[in-house]
């Protein structure tokens, strides 16, 4: 709650000191990851958002975004040449706090940085499979779930431009470092028939991402 905190004065105090004027827009946005445990599945999260308050330099916004992945299957071999399987995937849902700040004068291209407060629950469901007669076809024999409430940090840098010459569609391209930290919740993922479980990881990594803004007010 401190890192929200700190957050909210940032964005209050910079609605009051950076000259804020009213300048509604909407925001969509898609931030992919890859990391080592999650080999080739990675996560990914989408959102969507709006802006009332801004001047050049910066605007505070709030949205929501949708967060999923699903991290290696644990597979383990047994004796009599069957095979067991752990597939694990999670999803969430949160609110977001950010402001995108930028670092350079206009010009056809510029830098920014994008703090963003993230909040919300996420949901955990792990299945446990098991070959049985048939050696090729595995089934399942177990599911379980569960929900926790998480809270975390991603710090976004980039360029952007402008689309259009009304100066009301922007795009831009960024790496985006999350904090996100999710280990716990795959570390409470067991089974009563097998003692093998999901792989634990943390989520933090690099990604790439894009977003893509219209603003309602003609610049001028």
């Amino acid at each position: 709650m401190k890192k929200l905190s700190l957050l909210l004065i940032f964005l209050f105090s910079g609605i009051y000191g950076f000259g804020q004027k009213l300048e509604p827009a909407v925001y969509g946005k898609v931030n992919g990851f890859r990391h080592t445990g999650f080999e080739d599945n990675g996560f990914a999260d989408f959102g969507l958002g709006f802006s009332l308050l801004s001047n050049y330099w910066i605007s505070p916004k709030i949205g929501f975004k949708f967060a999923t992945g699903s991290p290696s299957d644990n597979v383990s071999f047994l004796e009599n040449d069957g095979q067991e399987l752990v597939r694990t995937n999670y999803n969430g849902n949160f609110l977001t706090l950010g402001a995108k700040i930028r670092l350079t004068k206009p010009e056809e291209v510029w830098l920014f940085i994008w703090p963003e407060y993230s909040l919300g629950n996420v949901t955990f469901k792990s299945s446990y499979f098991k070959t049985e007669n048939n050696p090729a076809a595995l089934q399942l024999q177990e599911r379980t779930s569960l929900s926790e409430f998480y809270s975390y940090l991603d710090l976004a840098a980039g360029i952007e431009l402008y689309m259009d010459s009304n100066q009301r569609f922007l795009a831009s391209v960024y790496l985006v470092y999350t904090l996100m930290d999710i280990k716990s919740g795959f570390d409470q993922l067991s089974f009563e028939n097998t003692s093998v479980r999901s792989p634990s990881e943390m989520n933090s990594t690099i990604g790439l991402g894009l977003s893509i803004e219209y603003c309602f007010c003609k610049k001028p």
